[in-house]
């Protein structure tokens, strides 16, 4: 059987399992038992055993229906529409919020110094620390204090959930960690970069805040926690709601004289499809409540975490190709102070070191002194990397590797 026909089976045989079709039981069975009650009249009539005094029910022809479905449709596209672009806007901008962080992040491992590892692995904690907090400020849920036991220290993490607001205060440590570690170019980019992280947790918050119309607003079959500014429109039934239930309430007595007790399953039928449809823009337009901001945060942190892993390695890759730059243009060689003879030395080494070759010189070497002279530079054995001291190729020896584990950010 194609992949195709397996997908629509599949969502056949586990519609039981929708937690949204299992919300919609209540009201689907009130719309049957109303169908119902219009087949049996009508058959409890036509057979005479009602009394005399007692009115047949109208029968409402179909064409009014056909002309208000399509006022009906608009409607419920208009709430699905607008509840999906707030829902994707939500996605969008928490995701700058990461983003802004791994960028950050990528910027602190280059330009940091290199001889103040704590100061570095701390901007990293506190990062991971921020997304978190933006997470508690969106949801009603509160704030977790498990989600960052396994990377803030436990007096930080004293101060962030003691903190009036654990975003902001988490944007001011970082601040103040920055102001006490750099300064001029470096320091003003980063605390921009810091700032982008601001404007994009206000986008967030101003989406919590701004419901839509309460004139479309419906009552939710289960409600997700709404924020005050929301909640105004969550007790009562508004114009999207009132016209479907009237609708639906009423399609029955239109079904009658074309399906008899057939309308009972088309009734049915017809009011899950409308009602599923709303009750989809009704968990959309909450979308921090359904969006995986546990994933993205969590995401975030093993990507600090692995670019940490990877940054002696990166520095010095920077470094052998920094030294190669050296060799192959004296020049720039005798501007950096390296002797003719050293410049000529890693052609002999390397031929010297031949073909053996070993997966672990991959990344270069030590500089030497020679005779007490400038640095040299030289080709490690079989890998032939070459590398610089910190006067030839500049920066100084590099910190102490950031290993995988949160933990290992403190």
């Amino acid at each position: 059987m194609p992949l195709q026909s397996r997908r629509y089976l599949y969502h056949l045989s586990t519609i039981k399992n929708s937690r949204i079709v299992r919300g919609l039981l209540r009201p689907v069975m009130v719309i049957v038992a109303v169908a119902t009650a219009v087949c049996s009249y009508h058959t409890i009539f036509a057979l005479r055993w009602l009394p005399a005094f007692m009115p047949a029910l109208p029968l409402v022809p179909i064409e009014p229906f056909q002309l208000t479905s399509f006022a009906l449709a608009l409607l419920l596209v208009f709430r699905t529409n607008g509840a999906y672009q707030r829902w994707h806007e939500a996605r969008c901008v928490f995701g700058r919020i990461a983003d802004s962080a791994r960028d950050i992040w990528r910027q602190v491992l280059a330009v940091f110094p290199r001889d103040r590892p704590e100061a570095r692995a701390m901007l990293g904690r506190w990062l991971v620390a921020y997304t978190f907090a933006c997470k508690w400020a969106l949801r009603e849920e509160g704030r977790q204090r498990a989600d960052l036991e396994g990377w803030l220290e436990p007096r930080e993490l004293d101060g962030l959930m003691a903190a009036r607001d654990p975003p902001h205060y988490a944007m001011l440590v970082m601040s103040h960690v920055l102001k006490n570690n750099l300064s001029g170019q470096q320091l003003v980019m980063l605390m921009h970069e810091i700032g982008s992280m601001m404007y994009s947790l206000s986008s967030c918050t101003r989406i919590l805040t701004t419901p839509i119309p309460l004139s479309y607003t419906v009552r939710p079959l289960a409600p997700a926690p709404l924020p005050p500014s929301a909640a105004a429109g969550n007790g009562s039934c508004r114009h999207t709601t009132r016209f479907m239930a009237l609708w639906l309430l009423l399609l029955p007595l239109a079904l009658w004289a074309k399906c008899g007790w057939g309308c009972v399953p088309a009734a049915a039928l017809v009011s899950l499809a409308l009602l599923t449809i709303e009750a989809i823009g009704v968990s959309l337009e909450e979308p921090f409540s359904i969006l995986a901001l546990e994933q993205i945060c969590e995401r975030l942190g093993t990507g600090i975490a692995n670019l940490a892993a990877m940054d002696d390695d990166a520095y010095a890759a920077a470094r052998m190709y920094a030294a190669e730059s050296l060799l192959s243009y004296p020049a720039a060689a005798a501007a950096a102070g390296v002797p003719a003879p050293a410049a000529a030395a890693p052609a002999e080494h390397a031929a010297a070191d031949g073909g053996h070759g070993a997966a672990g010189d991959a990344v270069g070497g030590h500089a030497h002194e020679v005779g007490g002279g400038a640095p040299a530079l030289y080709v490690s054995a079989g890998a032939a990397a070459v590398t610089a001291t910190a006067a030839a190729a500049g920066g100084d020896a590099g910190g102490s590797p950031l290993p995988l584990e949160p933990a290992a950010l403190r």
